[in-house]
């Protein structure tokens, strides 16, 4: 299943941030996959496009900055996809 996490930090530990970001996608679990990031550099927020296979991925690729500040986790679709799948009921 496809998820976005967005985490929020305070701007005093964005360095620290940002190692544990070098630290996560080099140790990424087998069963996520990195799709994309993205940086606000305005309100210190990192969101995170993934993919994981099962609910352990879902904790090992999202909870990793859980402790460094603020953590949402949304599950995703692609809205064609969404029509797509009501219309067919």
């Amino acid at each position: 299943m496809l998820f976005m996490s967005v985490y929020n930090y305070d701007p005093e530990i964005a360095d620290q941030v940002a190692e544990k970001g070098a630290e996560w996608r080099a140790m990424m679990p087998e069963g996520c996959k990195l799709i994309a990031e993205w940086t606000d550099l305005q309100s210190h927020r990192n969101i995170v496009l993934f993919e994981a296979e099962t609910s352990k991925d879902l904790l090992l690729g999202s909870l990793v900055f859980a402790n460094m500040g603020g953590l949402a986790t949304f599950t995703m679709m692609a809205t064609e996809e969404v029509v797509k799948a009501l219309s067919s009921e």
